[in-house]
């Protein structure tokens, strides 16, 4: 007789590992395939997961560990200041068939962070409100990128599982 081993329940969430309210406080083990990733990206990573996961969770990421094992969380939102500690566990080198070579991998642990055993509540905006960061980001000049803005909608449907008829002249 054949046995299968049942696995652990799993989500898929869509969006950004810097969005403090998709909640990664109940992750055990996170690997994150990094290789691609600067330096900039791994600190605001260390940063972000330094806010989320709790005390004891296991980072593995590929080719780079954090920049820098310790620091500071910046203000965000309503959450407040806080700090973050990972400690090295160990470090392994093996062959990696998407890389096409030997790659390194690095195992952290949380010693300490911001973690909260339940998920922080978004506040909602009101329309004014949403307006209003509208206008500033207009300000800012961060709306201006239309190529990013049709990749983003563009995303948005296919994760949404919408059918390709749907995609725009643009997207295709």
């Amino acid at each position: 007789t054949q046995r299968n081993l049942s696995m652990a329940p799993i989500e898929l969430v869509e969006g950004s590992f810097e969005d403090p309210y998709i909640y990664m406080g109940d992750v055990d083990c996170a690997f994150v395939f990094s290789s691609c990733m600067s330096s900039a990206i791994m600190e605001k990573l260390a940063i972000s997961l330094g806010r989320q996961c709790k005390e004891g969770c296991i980072i593995v990421t590929t080719d780079y560990s954090f920049p820098s094992l310790t620091g500071t969380i910046p203000p965000m939102d309503d959450i407040p200041e806080g700090t973050y500690e990972y400690e090295l566990l160990e470090v392994m080198d093996g062959y990696c068939w998407l890389t096409g070579g030997e790659t390194t991998a690095y195992i952290h642990r949380v010693k300490s962070s911001m973690w909260q055993a339940e998920p922080r509540i978004k506040p909602v905006l009101t329309i004014e409100d949403e307006a209003l960061e509208i206008v500033r980001s207009m300000w800012r000049g961060e709306l201006t990128d239309t190529e990013a803005i049709f990749r983003n909608i563009r995303n948005k449907l296919i994760y949404g599982g919408f059918p390709p008829s749907w995609y725009t002249k643009q997207d295709e």
